[in-house]
């Protein structure tokens, strides 16, 4: 049954993966992207076959998968059958095993816990005195030693199996938990007695372990005690009207001042980082602004120099060409920057600017390499009465051609790169479909 569901998991993961991969060729971008690979000719149409024969790959391989764990569901041999358990060894602790059970008619999955062997009672005795031998470092936590305890002891319930028991002599300095009372023992240190027993099965083993737990030295009591206790002792005396603070605690003079106000030190905090977050978000949406501005451009600059070098080629000059391509103000496109600063500059050279400065504002303001190299061809053709300049502004439409398509194609790929990540989630529900019976089953 394994198999079987293992096949019906992949079948139906190579269905999804299909429907996904058809929808995708369905959308814009990426019909899109095909067409410009298909314009590069036999280098581009094999791209794209190739790209199409990768989308069917990954269906084909999981139906592969599914047909093969079908055939291997019922190519597997039947369970041996199972007359007795091993029962572990003695200290390896219980295991449970899984069977299934048939009773001829239905088939039932039970879970046998078997117990360790459990040995003599000499051999239960050996065996507790050689724990009590690994527990001690065990006990002994973060302590050095035994006679330098300064902090709790580790005491665990089970140890190796062995149940594990604490008992102090000295209450009042280490309990029976193992906790450690510090401030109840001498510097030096005060001895006690702990009293261990480990019990396993019907065997039992008592050890008695002396400790000595260090007190604090006056160095390591903390600072607010020994001032409450400096305080105390000044503030008895309630006949004077004054209260002198300690002007020393071990052996430092002290300074008092009154805390400043926490409403101002948050007030402060909070317009610092208000004015940061306000900085940061202006930044964000300038350069938001920014790279739309940039594309828009970028998007735009193929028809203005297309339909600039049309209106050259029929005869007008590049004043009115100019004036063609910039449209009336009636016209207007919303973020169409680049025809907003070129109706600017049309208005200039009719009211007498000339060609040249007018093209260098251009620039200026569109602050765009594309712009500022039309702008310079221009104003070059104007000053110098360029012969050639139908012949470089067709040249220079052919490379802005050719940059809008690397531009689709690059845009496609990133388009191909942000959907592996979701074909990556796919394939790991799929290995989760694998790899989960197989290891529930064991």
């Amino acid at each position: 049954m394994t198999g079987l569901a293992v096949a019906a998991g992949l079948l139906l993961a190579a269905i999804l993966v299909y429907v996904w991969e058809r929808k995708a060729r369905q959308t814009p971008l990426r019909r899109e992207t095909e067409r410009v690979l298909l314009m590069d000719g036999p280098q581009g149409a094999s791209r794209v076959r190739r790209y199409r024969l990768l989308q069917l790959a990954m269906p084909a391989v999981l139906a592969a998968g599914a047909v093969a764990a079908a055939v291997l569901a019922f190519l597997e041999p039947p369970a041996p059958e199972v007359q007795w358990l091993t029962r572990p060894a003695y200290g390896q602790g219980s295991h449970t095993v899984a069977l299934d059970v048939r009773d001829g008619e239905a088939s039932y999955r039970v879970d046998a816990k078997v117990r360790e062997q459990l040995p003599g009672a000499e051999e239960q005795a050996e065996w507790l005195a050689e724990v009590y031998d690994r527990m001690l470092p065990v006990l002994l936590g973060r302590n050095a030693a035994f006679d330098e305890l300064k902090s709790n002891l580790t005491v665990p319930e089970l140890f190796e199996n062995a149940r594990v028991r604490l008992q102090s002599q000295a209450p009042d300095l280490i309990s029976s938990f193992g906790e450690v009372y510090r401030e109840a023992a001498d510097p030096e240190g005060s001895e006690a007695i702990l009293v261990i027993t480990l019990t396993y099965g019907e065997a039992e083993l008592n050890r008695g372990l002396r400790v000595k737990v260090i007190g604090f030295s006056p160095e390591e009591i903390p600072f607010a005690e020994r001032w409450e206790e400096a305080f105390a002792a000044a503030e008895s005396d309630r006949a004077g009207e004054d209260v002198d603070l300690p002007e020393d605690v071990g052996g430092r003079e002290l300074v008092y001042t009154y805390p400043r106000d926490p409403a101002f030190l948050r007030a402060a905090g909070a317009a610092v980082l208000l004015a940061l977050a306000l900085a940061a978000a202006a930044r964000h949406i300038r350069s938001d602004r920014e790279e739309k501005r940039q594309a828009a451009l970028d998007a735009g600059y193929p028809r203005i120099i297309s339909r600039l070098t049309i209106y050259v080629r029929a005869g007008l000059s590049l004043p009115a060409a100019w004036a063609r391509v910039a449209g009336r103000e009636e016209d207007a496109v919303p973020g169409d920057d680049a025809g907003a600063e070129m109706r600017v500059t049309a208005r200039q050279l009719e009211a007498g600017a000339s060609f040249a400065g007018a093209m260098e504002e251009f620039a200026g303001r569109v602050r765009h390499p594309a712009y500022r190299r039309l702008a310079a061809l221009l104003a070059g053709a104007e000053q110098h009465g360029g012969e050639d300049i139908l012949r470089r502004m067709e040249h220079e439409a052919f490379q802005a051609g050719e940059e809008e398509r690397s531009r689709s194609v690059r845009r496609g790929k990133e388009t191909e790169t942000r959907l592996m990540l979701p074909l990556g989630l796919m394939l790991f529900v799929v290995l989760m479909v694998l790899i989960v019976p197989l290891f529930g089953g064991l």
